[in-house]
């Protein structure tokens, strides 16, 4: 394929995956019809069956791009994060958080957890578990450099506070999308029980400054929890 010929399908591609998303935001992932978002894409519907294969499909990859944008805003914090513990285990989450709701609403996000299990082109969840893997990554590297630093104990190795991180990130954002708390009331939470396992990779109860940073607001917009 000629290097035009490429550069006209990554542009129509794109293309799709914007009015995908347009589409979907406006009037629901259940009511969109790919015959819209093609005629929002400025293509014919067959184009976007010979490219995704279906909607799901299509917000899967919306799903896909999204992960990756949040990954850069996340590594951006693990690679310098603040000395203290807390500090930047509640940055990196209020950014995770953030990022994940920036585009796509509490609805969207269950259509695409559903889709990445049971989507006739899902692969067992992938899209999913490629997030997890990516966040574990940062989240691991960030416990490491305050392990490195000396300000984090490391009574407990950085992976596996990562893993006990990120499931109690799972379970807050779950809660989250289930309509059970707010996504500041997530956070929060989150926080609250990493905080109990951050004493002991210190082998003693952090200090009273210890505690998560409050200027660390999320920004998401009234409309993106709904």
């Amino acid at each position: 394929m000629s290097t035009l010929r490429v550069k006209q399908k990554e542009k129509r591609i794109s293309a799709i995956l914007a009015a995908a998303g347009e589409e979907f935001r406006s009037v629901g992932f259940n009511e969109a019809k790919v015959e819209a978002i093609a005629a929002r894409a400025e293509v014919a519907p067959a184009t976007i069956y010979n490219y995704f294969g279906d909607k799901a499909a299509l917000l899967l990859e919306i799903l896909r791009e999204h992960s990756r944008e949040t990954r850069t805003v996340v590594a951006a914090i693990a690679f310098n994060p603040p000395d203290n513990p807390l500090q930047a285990i509640d940055r990196y989450f209020a950014a995770v958080f953030t990022e994940s709701m920036r585009g796509l609403s509490r609805e969207l996000w269950c259509e695409a957890y559903a889709a990445s299990y049971t989507a006739p082109t899902a692969n067992l969840g992938g899209i999913v578990a490629e997030l997890d893997a990516e966040l574990f990554d940062e989240m691991r590297r960030l416990f490491g450099i305050l392990q490195e630093r000396g300000t984090l104990g490391d009574a407990i190795s950085a992976s596996d506070l990562a893993e006990l991180g990120l499931a109690i990130g799972n379970q807050q954002w779950s809660r989250f999308l289930t309509g059970q708390v707010d996504l500041e009331g997530a956070r929060t939470e989150a926080i609250r029980q990493i905080r109990i396992f951050l004493d002991g990779a210190a082998g003693r109860p952090m200090s009273s400054n210890s505690r998560p940073d409050k200027t660390t607001k999320l920004t998401t917009s009234k409309n993106k929890g709904n």
